[in-house]
């Protein structure tokens, strides 16, 4: 979208200097990129092709080199200190699909509050496997009309599986395990990710949300530190959505 090259290419700088990109939002300002469509929020930096900050909107992770937040959804640019002569870009962010999910919404009959949240999903992990411990993680619900909570779970709200997970047949332990309790931030009581045989395996918990959607549904899972996205939607080829209990319960696979 927006890309500047520095050369030539590995000079360092003695002192950091500052890159700042600008996008067009101005008729009107209405939190999407003029002429492309691009929600601002999913806006992240990349060096030669490496994400180097998560999302935009997402303001529990940006680089230590901001003394002040690096993405201004208002002013409408992105500022960060570079150290190297590289190329630097802005895009959209982009998420893996999940190869396999499954999301349950309970309790999504009016009155609000009281719905609750089930998901599981599978991907191929990437190397190395991001650490929640360390930067936390981001879940985004979606529906047909947008964005319908988002919530980033702090680093210090976790709770590192005691017993190894993911052991192989041979005993030898394959990956780190994490289980988050979060007191309950946007009705996200728990998440458990874990890192085994070459696959990340996430698992969300919901009670006391809000989470009436509207079909088709999205649910994407961020890890601040890198950018590390993985999303379903259901709604696409090979998901679908049945409406169960009389609509209380929305099943998803």
């Amino acid at each position: 979208m927006r890309v500047v090259t520095l050369s030539p290419e590995g000079v360092a700088f003695a002192v950091p200097v500052e890159v700042r990109f600008r996008w067009p939002d101005t008729a009107p300002d209405d939190g999407l990129v003029d002429g492309l469509g691009v929600d601002e929020g999913t806006l992240r930096l990349y060096r030669n092709g490496v994400g180097i900050t998560g999302q935009c909107r997402n303001a529990g992770y940006q680089p230590g080199t901001c003394v002040t937040r690096c993405c201004d959804q208002v002013a409408n640019t992105w500022t960060v200190q570079v150290s190297a002569f590289s190329e630097y870009a802005l895009d959209v962010q982009s998420c893996a699909p999940y190869q396999t999910a499954k999301l349950t919404l309970g309790k999504i009959l009016a009155p609000a509050g009281d719905d609750t949240l089930a998901f599981s999903g599978a991907l191929a992990a990437p190397a190395p496997p991001p650490d929640p411990d360390a930067h936390g993680v981001t879940i985004a619900l979606e529906d047909a009309g947008g964005l319908v909570t988002e919530q980033t779970l702090p680093r210090a709200a976790s709770t590192r599986v005691s017993r190894p997970v993911g052991r192989s047949t041979s005993g030898a332990r394959s990956g780190p395990g994490c289980t988050r309790r979060t007191g309950g931030l946007g009705g996200f009581v728990k998440a458990v990710v874990v890192s085994k045989k070459g696959r990340l395996v996430l698992a969300l918990k919901g009670q006391t949300g809000s989470y009436a959607v509207l079909k088709p549904v999205a649910i994407a899972v961020t890890f601040p530190a890198d950018g590390a996205c993985a999303r379903a939607d259901f709604g696409t080829s090979g998901h679908r959505c049945v409406v169960k209990k009389k609509g209380k319960t929305l099943a998803c696979n």
